[in-house]
């Protein structure tokens, strides 16, 4: 049984039908209902895993190498089951901040390039509006590995898909409880009780008291994305020339791109670090946007909406199995390539049953190790208004002091 519908279940159950097994997708909302159809819509792996400070380097080259293995999957999943048509494989582009980020993402470029990890190309500072049209930004990293998805659509795509395999999505249907019995597990919902020999969790910003273990080591935050209406075709095409997905060095991160239909920009990032409306969110990221674009500041939004995200303390995405319950969560925000191939990975070691870890993100064997719990957090995220006003005032002394 797979508790959660999105990404990371949807390709879990698909990967275990297509093997044969008997396969279950239970979700409290309608599949798809959480981040999985309200993202930013950038697919991209292997890049946020170069952390060139990490202490161990062998273990931070694997994780590279597995976000790099999950966009290959990812892309192979789309040719194999019919929906490519719903990616545009444009490349990405990451804006910095701050002068001094621009040499960090210099210095990751070379790295990345000299490996033979990425194709990464440093963009100099007078050149940034070959990839976006603004004099904010102090340089940034170019890569043509990845792209934009339309989410809902690929979304619709995999639960199509899931259904012509044979298994059963129940949605909404909430999961109060499991217990363990013999040879697997008795869950409890609002359908009733259901037996199971393998559990998994792919509830990522959405894990509840259901499974309180996990909840106390997923902390969901709230990512806002906002529409402009139709703009120009002048507009258009200099705002993001190369129709790239573009993120930012910011700590309050900021991550844009066009519409499938290059009229709009698509513009999210963390509006506010409480949960707030969606109406409230879209006047916060309509000022980072304008703050950015100042030649927007007239347009008009005509959507916004948000979804969860979900944090682990260590800022890696998590998979794992403990006694037949499996799960897998916290791609930290960059969630489309990595949820889809952590729930084909749990699929294999359900299926394959193999003694070694299946990706350098799988902690199986040390897992309350490899995953670590939050101190005196038990679900509800307190902490985050506090961490979000240290982020904004760090941004802002870092502007202050580069425009010096």
């Amino acid at each position: 049984m797979v508790i959660g519908g999105g990404y990371a279940g949807l390709s879990c159950a698909l990967a275990l039908a297509r093997g044969g097994a008997s396969v279950i997708v239970a979700d409290s909302e309608m599949a798809g209902f959480g981040g999985s159809s309200r993202n930013g819509g950038q697919a991209n792996g292997g890049w946020n895993m170069i952390d060139l400070a990490a202490p161990d380097q062998g273990a931070m080259r694997a994780r590279v190498e597995s976000g790099l293995e999950s966009q290959g999957h990812f892309e192979e999943l789309l040719a194999r089951e019919g929906l490519y048509d719903c990616y545009e494989p444009v490349g990405k582009f990451v804006a910095a901040y701050v002068p001094r980020h621009y040499d960090t993402l210099r210095r990751k470029a070379e790295w990345a390039s000299a490996n033979g990890y990425l194709d990464a190309e440093e963009v100099a500072p007078e050149n940034v509006h070959e990839e976006v049209g603004t004099e904010f930004y102090h340089g940034g990293v170019r890569f043509s590995r990845g792209g934009l998805v339309q989410p809902a659509r690929l979304h619709a795509g995999l639960l199509a898909r899931v259904a012509a395999a044979g298994a059963t999505v129940a949605s909404p249907v909430r999961i109060d409880g499991f217990r363990r019995v013999p040879g697997g597990y008795s869950v409890e919902t609002t359908a009733g009780d259901i037996r199971c020999n393998n559990l998994v969790v792919t509830t990522n910003g959405y894990t509840g008291s259901a499974t309180p273990d996990l909840q106390r080591r997923v902390v969901p935050v709230a990512s806002y994305i906002i529409a402009t209406e139709p703009l120009a075709d002048e507009v258009v095409d200099a705002l993001i020339p190369r129709r790239r997905a573009v993120s930012d060095t910011a700590r309050v991160l900021t991550y844009f791109r066009l519409s499938p239909d290059h009229r709009r920009m698509v513009f999210g990032g963390r509006a506010s670090f409480a949960s707030v409306s969606p109406e409230e969110g879209a006047t916060g990221l309509h000022r980072m946007m304008t703050e950015r674009f100042p030649h927007l500041r007239d347009v008009r939004v005509t959507h916004g909406w948000k979804g969860n995200v979900a944090f682990a303390r260590d800022r890696l995405p998590h998979m794992g199995e403990a006694d037949g319950l499996h799960w897998a969560l916290c791609c930290n925000g960059s969630g489309v390539v990595m949820m889809t191939y952590l729930g084909a990975k749990i699929a294999q070691r359900i299926l394959d049953r193999p003694n070694a870890p299946v990706c350098a993100f799988d902690g199986t064997g040390s897992a309350n190790q490899a995953f670590p719990a939050i101190p005196l957090y038990n679900g509800r995220p307190w902490f985050l208004p506090v961490i979000g006003l240290s982020y904004r005032l760090r941004d802002f002394v870092d502007r202050l002091q580069s425009a010096r």
